[in-house]
């Protein structure tokens, strides 16, 4: 659904009997990516709002989740398990191959984007402790991450992208 602000009109924007979820609006507002299980299986697709055409922009095994444009509107990051494990990927806008941004073994969630599009700060999760193992940031080119916190989900950038926000996980020292 979106919502016009001040809370007056309410437009439903997929219509599908499926989950939609993870929505995240392009730069120029004219579109939304999210994941959806119409596919039977977790895939983004992308929604223009003008219009209402759909278009399924992966099509894998593995669930590909919590899509988000990059600041430039040019690519999208993601989660994925394709290669084993949950990993962040990026991918043209428009569809395409997608390209492994994190190195190593791990279970890696929730990309967002650095304002200025270089850097992919995500949570590391561990999955058989149920806790997070911290914030991490990568660059979207790839090599190795630089750890911002030892606890803590939900990244987010300041404007200027000089620093970076994290919300504390339950008990967590972040």
């Amino acid at each position: 659904y979106v919502m016009e602000l001040p809370g007056r009109k309410v437009t439903q924007v997929t219509k599908h009997p499926a989950g939609d979820f993870f929505q995240s609006w392009s730069p120029d507002g004219a579109k939304l990516v999210f994941s959806s299980e119409r596919s039977g299986n977790r895939d983004l697709w992308t929604i223009e709002l003008a219009t209402g055409k759909e278009v399924q922009l992966t099509d894998n095994p593995a669930a590909d989740d919590d899509p988000v444009y990059s600041p430039d509107g040019r690519f999208i990051a993601f989660d994925s398990g394709r290669d084993g494990g949950q990993a962040i990927y990026v991918m043209p806008a428009e569809g395409g191959a997608a390209r492994r941004v994190t190195q190593g073994a791990g279970f890696y969630q929730v990309p967002t984007w650095s304002p200025d599009g270089s850097l992919l700060a995500y949570e590391a999760f561990q999955p058989d402790t149920g806790s997070s193992g911290g914030l991490f940031a990568v660059a979207v080119g790839g090599g190795p991450a630089m750890q911002l916190s030892r606890d803590g989900q939900t990244a987010c950038w300041s404007p200027r992208g000089d620093s970076n926000y994290c919300s504390p996980t339950p008990d967590g020292e972040d």
